[in-house]
């Protein structure tokens, strides 16, 4: 039920239809807490518990209601820390940590508490590029390598950094166009941000 709960949180918030999908969320966490109150080692409620509390920030923040959006992301960050204090070797739980890291930069960016979205950013890279450095041909981990650095660019652009800023792009450019080619929407993306940032840097951008 909490995962049939959680999907069509998911569903509904693709849809647009936002304040349903909230509804389905907290039904969904709300029997997964429970389930974990009878069973407090059982790793698979906690990861359930963090992953419903991972895609309720998400909404939250979409909704605009930031500081609950944060608390949700901090408490499934924490859940997803302690599952991999105990199983170091999980990419699983890596890759989740990783994930809430990078949710928690944008947010925080949003917020405009740009140096904490900086760490958080530079924390999920670590562990993205382990994952990746561990296993290179991973297709996800190379987009999770992307999608960071290009995160990463965006903050370090608001920051004036603008050299820094180039060099996450280009790097964010490479990794997605040798691990998925230049057909991946992410390129496109990224070559855009690259263009906006040479017009502010007072440059015309060729390639």
């Amino acid at each position: 039920v909490g995962m049939t709960l959680n999907n069509l949180g998911n569903l509904l918030s693709d849809m647009g239809r936002i304040e349903e999908a909230k509804q389905r969320y907290e039904a969904a966490l709300e029997i997964y807490k429970t389930l974990l109150s009878n069973d407090l080692d059982n790793v698979g409620y906690q990861s359930d518990v963090g992953m419903t509390l991972n895609n309720l920030g998400t909404l939250l923040s979409d909704m605009g209601r930031i500081e609950e959006a944060k608390q949700r992301y901090e408490a499934a960050l924490e859940i997803y820390k302690t599952l991999l204090s105990n199983d170091l070797d999980n990419v699983g739980y890596q890759s989740y940590v990783g994930t809430t890291l990078n949710n928690l930069g944008t947010l925080l960016s949003d917020m405009g508490r740009i140096e904490e979205a900086k760490q958080r950013y530079e924390a999920a890279l670590q562990i993205y590029n382990t994952l990746l450095s561990n296993d290179p041909d991973n297709v996800r981990y190379k987009s999770y390598v992307g999608m960071t650095l290009n995160n990463l660019g965006t903050l370090l652009l608001k920051m004036g950094k603008y050299d820094d800023a180039l060099k996450s792009y280009e790097r964010a450019l490479d990794v997605i166009e040798t691990g998925m080619g230049a057909d991946h929407p992410y390129f496109g993306k990224i070559m855009e941000n690259i263009i906006r940032l040479y017009g502010k840097m007072g440059r015309e951008y060729r390639n």
